[in-house]
């Protein structure tokens, strides 16, 4: 992997970054995650919806990032995102995970983490392997609350990876968890568009 000049700067991470600074992989790919955690925390506190438009374009353009530094190619993204989809299913249920009384191996190794919002297919699969637990469904506020700080998690899960196998895997739940909140707040291509042009004319 190459190092990375002149890429992080204040008018693309909004962040006070020199041009000139100079990162190596391992710093600029933790940069890199560590940005996930603040675009989640940003969309979490926005405070309208064009707020949260600005840091969502701004988290799309850090994950494209991401795909660039890692040499993610189209096929480990459609292998990634078809797994996810099949497993996950979505948050149609809003499903927010108090205890269960087996945290471990639930599904091939699956570790079960509390007090968390879980997907529908994991919740399926609690149910199937007669785990004992309790839950509650969320309302609107508290869900998409929940879902936000699930992608703030992410940048912390992306620091912990130690091969291109687990990187792929939590590369893949932030996609997954990105187009979830796509789908919850009903953002549409268009907006998309017209977040980045307004973005292009103030660089």
């Amino acid at each position: 992997m190459e190092r990375k000049n002149n890429i992080l700067n204040s008018e693309n991470l909004n962040e006070k970054v020199s041009p000139r600074v100079e990162l190596d992989d391992v710093c600029f790919e933790r940069e890199l995650f560590d940005e996930i955690r603040k675009k989640g925390k940003n969309l979490i506190n926005s405070k309208n919806r064009e707020g949260f438009l600005s840091e969502f374009v701004d988290l799309l353009l850090v994950v494209d990032k991401i795909k660039k530094s890692e040499s993610v190619t189209d096929n480990e993204i459609s292998e990634i995102e078809g797994i996810k989809i099949v497993k996950e299913i979505g948050f149609d249920e809003r499903i927010f995970l108090k205890w269960a009384t087996d945290d471990d191996n639930l599904d091939n190794g699956e570790a079960i983490s509390l007090q968390t919002l879980i997907t529908d297919g994991f919740f399926k699969r609690l149910k199937n392997k007669g785990v004992q637990f309790d839950f509650r469904k969320l309302g609107n506020i508290e869900f998409e609350e929940k879902l936000l700080e699930k992608v703030k998690e992410s940048g912390d899960n992306l620091m912990l990876v130690r091969n291109r196998k687990q990187f792929l895997s939590e590369f893949g739940d932030l996609l997954f968890l990105i187009d979830e909140v796509r789908k919850f707040k009903g953002i549409t291509n268009v907006e998309i568009e017209q977040m980045e042009t307004v973005k292009n004319r103030q660089k």
